[in-house]
């Protein structure tokens, strides 16, 4: 056999050799990985907020460059870059506290961090770690606050007035430093959210007010402001004289579908346009054997389930539902659930078990597990999926709780994801 011959076939049976331990290899690795148990977080610290900035905290969000800003109804704003501190804000204005907070947003764009202030009727700016500007005069006690994602514009939320203000609720609209509209909306509005599709901003509030002096005008558990413009308001499908609110508002990301909280008792699903869906989950009765007070909402944007925390028990329990049924119904420890959030990244649903001191995470139908926060009434959850924190803001003691996942202890990726970059799993 000519000498060139055997050496092309000697180099085929080695390539095919190469790519039989690379399969292998491959195959190996995907057995491990589906073998190897799901990642849990565990607990990084507990940062204790001095006093007196920080009794009571409360809100957070997480910003881009990857610290976390978390309000203190004490009168302090933490800034967080997972297990460190990088600083605490005192209140702008000198104010020793803050009284009961308002919301904060950050602007993805500009990433300025806007504080809503109720008790100087403001907002605050912040740029870093710096106050650059307060806007004041944006109405009494405002509540609420969302940063639209695309246009920048902030919107501000005010209960109903006291004369000589209208008795109706507002919303204000600011564009850089200044307040460009101000639109009329419900009675004491209590959640703002923009929907990721359409771009419309979404005000959940009460539709009408026992004490109106105008006669019981309904407005609308819900509405819709798209700009500067009211466009449009709701009863989604209650009498036009009911006296029910929207309290919390969860919309699946991807397909734009809403699940609200009407009242503390039932879960409505709706699909933006006609179809409304019911369900009593609180006290009168759709369970049985159970008297639920709703908190809040999230949804599962993998499954499309909604997961609802009430006030029950001990135990207490969080619902999960698809639109009008009712999938599963999750017992978790102590009672009180209040906050719960969806992490697409690491599929799994985080609740704060007020009155436990822990957190439960939740996949699918399963309790995972439940972990203790280190704190008293944990509240409040803030979780920044990119990097892999969660911060529990234990809102009866001064304290936040920081979660995170383990990485390997060089900060590098695993070897085999440094030199087999393809593989995604």
């Amino acid at each position: 056999m000519p000498r060139n011959s055997q050496i092309t076939r000697r180099l085929v049976v080695s390539l095919l050799a190469v790519v039989l331990l690379v399969f292998g290899l491959v195959g190996a690795l995907a057995s491990c990985q589906a073998q190897a148990p799901d990642a849990l977080p565990r607990l990084l610290i507990v940062l204790p907020m001095p006093s007196p900035h920080g009794e009571a905290t409360a809100y957070g969000v997480a910003h881009p460059n990857g610290w976390v800003y978390i309000v203190n109804q004490g009168g302090s704003i933490a800034i967080l870059d997972g297990p460190r501190l990088v600083t605490l804000l005192p209140w702008p204005g000198g104010k020793p506290r803050s009284g009961v907070l308002s919301g904060l947003d950050v602007d993805p764009k500009t990433g300025y961090v806007w504080v809503g202030d109720n008790v100087n009727a403001a907002v605050h700016v912040i740029s870093g770690t710096e106050v650059i500007t307060t806007i004041h005069n944006v109405g009494i006690r405002p509540n609420h606050l969302v940063v639209h994602p695309v246009t920048g514009l902030v919107y501000v939320s005010n209960p109903h007035g006291y004369p000589p203000e209208p008795i109706l609720g507002a919303v204000r609209v600011i564009s850089g430093t200044e307040v460009i509209a101000t639109l009329e909306t419900g009675y004491v509005p209590q959640v703002l959210r923009v929907h990721p599709l359409n771009q419309n901003v979404y005000v959940g509030q009460y539709a009408s007010w026992p004490d109106n002096p105008a006669g019981g005008r309904s407005m609308g558990m819900l509405s819709v402001i798209s700009g500067t413009t009211r466009i449009a308001q709701t009863t989604l499908g209650e009498p036009p004289t009911t006296l029910s609110a929207i309290m919390d508002i969860a919309i699946n990301q991807t397909t734009g579908e809403f699940y609200l909280l009407q009242d503390y008792y039932a879960l409505v699903y709706w699909d933006g346009q006609v179809d409304i869906r019911r369900i009593p989950l609180g006290k009168w009765g759709y369970i049985p054997g159970l008297s639920l007070s709703l908190n809040h909402v999230a949804v599962d944007t993998k499954r499309n389930w909604a997961y609802v925390t009430s006030w029950d028990g001990p135990p207490s329990h969080v619902v999960v539902a698809q639109k009008d049924k009712v999938i599963a119904v999750l017992e978790v420890p102590g009672y009180d659930v209040r906050d719960v959030v969806y992490d697409a990244t690491h599929d799994y649903i985080y609740v704060a078990n007020r009155l436990a001191g822990n957190m439960s995470i939740i996949r699918g139908t399963e309790v995972i597990t439940t972990l203790n926060t280190g704190g008293v009434g944990p509240t409040y959850i803030t979780v920044d999926e990119e990097r892999g924190y969660i911060y529990v803001s234990n809102a009866d003691t001064h304290s936040i709780a920081v979660f995170g996942y383990d990485a390997p202890p060089d900060g590098q990726p695993p070897f085999w994801r440094r030199f087999l970059p393809f593989l995604r799993w």
